[in-house]
């Protein structure tokens, strides 16, 4: 943040507080202009951030991704969806587990499709859908 935008910052809940104690259609209309254009000097000073981030950048996609990635989500990692699973009556809760029991789970679906899929009798002849040969 630049330092004027530092300054308004601090100063940003002052209208609001004046507003809200002594609420006039003159101090709410002030608020609302103060709040506009804090918020777009703030989207300005953002994009010219980013913009000079990227152009940093040039071409090399790893530095972009890291920008991306600090921007979206910044330190944070989300938390595990799954904490618990249920398989055959028994409870797992270590997450090497349930990863353990997806992975063979998923692992296992091709070979357990295709064993229940009963053969056709009907075989297809693929000749007929290609034109005369050469």
């Amino acid at each position: 943040m630049t330092p004027g935008l530092v300054k308004c910052a601090k100063r940003k809940s002052y209208p609001s507080e004046v507003y809200k104690n002594h609420p006039t259609p003159e101090r709410h209309h002030r608020f609302k202009e103060y709040r506009k254009i804090f918020k777009s000097a703030t989207l300005r000073a953002k994009t010219n951030y980013y913009s000079r981030k990227s152009y940093e950048c040039g071409r090399d996609m790893k530095k972009t991704w890291m920008i991306i990635n600090s921007t979206v989500k910044p330190g944070h990692l989300p938390p595990s969806l799954l904490t618990k699973l249920k398989l055959d009556g028994k409870d797992i809760h270590k997450e090497k587990e349930i990863k353990r029991e997806f992975t063979s789970y998923f692992a296992s679906i091709g070979s357990l499709t295709a064993n229940s899929v009963s053969e056709s009798s009907y075989i297809c002849d693929f000749t007929r859908y290609l034109g005369p040969s050469c």
